[in-house]
């Protein structure tokens, strides 16, 4: 079961899809395929939940509906890159949300802490190595979606749901509330709630 839903092709489909969504949108959005990737994606994914997950159904459908049509549709884009790194990146009173667990765990307040170097073992194990040319610490959002993704791929149920329930769910809440108390109704606090609800699905999954 996934969140109350049977671990069919479609169901697995359909959270990958929302896993592969989040991580574009937490990666940056890019100009050139924001605006269909967040419009078309997130109707797409939402014409794919099941009556059980009206929620994430209805909140992709609120970030489908937050891109604007035409010309003006490039510009929203170039705002949301904006606001990207004023939550993410860089920020005059510091940043808000840092997208890493090792800022959010008990105690947390710098990158490369003790969650960074977990996350270097399981990817180690794995013979994994986090996508693209990127530098970013290990325990970066991005890459731990990616590990994800990567569990969740191979049938790896049980992994996933304990990876999902244990270490994502409990560190990104925090993150989520961090990023709605700086900017609410923002594409990234919905996109946190799609987070919140995808982690939850892919917690309750068992073989």
């Amino acid at each position: 079961m996934v969140g109350g839903l049977e671990v069919d092709r479609n169901n697995q489909v359909l959270l990958l899809d929302g896993i592969e969504f989040l991580v574009r949108v937490f990666r940056g959005p890019v100009t050139e395929w924001c605006p269909d990737m967040i419009s078309l994606g997130a109707c797409q994914l939402a014409e794919s939940c099941p009556d059980s997950l009206s929620g994430l159904k209805q909140t992709l459908m609120s970030i489908a509906c937050m891109v604007p049509e035409s010309e003006a549709s490039e510009q929203w884009c170039a705002e949301q890159e904006i606001h990207y790194v004023r939550l993410f990146i860089n920020a005059k009173d510091g940043i808000p949300a840092p997208p890493y667990e090792s800022c959010h765990v008990a105690g947390g307040e710098a990158v490369m802490g003790e969650p960074a170097v977990r996350m270097r073992q399981r990817l180690e194990r794995e013979g994994l190595e986090p996508v693209g040319d990127s530098n970013e610490p290990p325990d970066h959002l991005c890459i731990e979606l990616e590990y994800l993704y990567y569990l969740f791929s191979n049938a790896r149920f049980s992994d996933a749901s304990a990876f999902a329930r244990d270490v994502m769910l409990p560190w990104t809440r925090v993150f989520a509330q961090a990023v709605s108390g700086a900017e609410p109704d923002s594409l990234y606090d919905k996109s946190c709630t799609v987070l919140g609800m995808v982690l939850e699905a892919v917690a309750g999954a068992s073989n």
